[in-house]
């Protein structure tokens, strides 16, 4: 994955799908709608238990920082 890239994951809604490689989540900075969902029944269901997932909404108004510098590599 090249530093600056965007991934949008729709896919992923119940235990067990998947469609990303996990190993991508050690070199991303992770959103989701929901933290506690997504990691139940969504992509980051795959994502190390201490990753940080931030949701969106909190992006959105202002409480957490989306993306930080250009070469970030973003999840949702």
């Amino acid at each position: 994955m090249q530093p600056g890239t965007h991934v949008a994951s729709m896919g992923s809604d119940s235990t067990g799908k998947q469609e990303l490689p996990p190993a991508l989540f050690e070199h991303a900075r992770l959103f989701c709608d929901l933290p506690a969902q997504s990691r139940v029944i969504g992509e980051f269901q795959h994502a190390d238990p201490n990753a940080r997932l931030v949701a969106i909404g909190e992006v959105l108004d202002g409480r957490a920082k989306g993306r930080q510098t250009p070469g970030d590599i973003t999840v949702f």
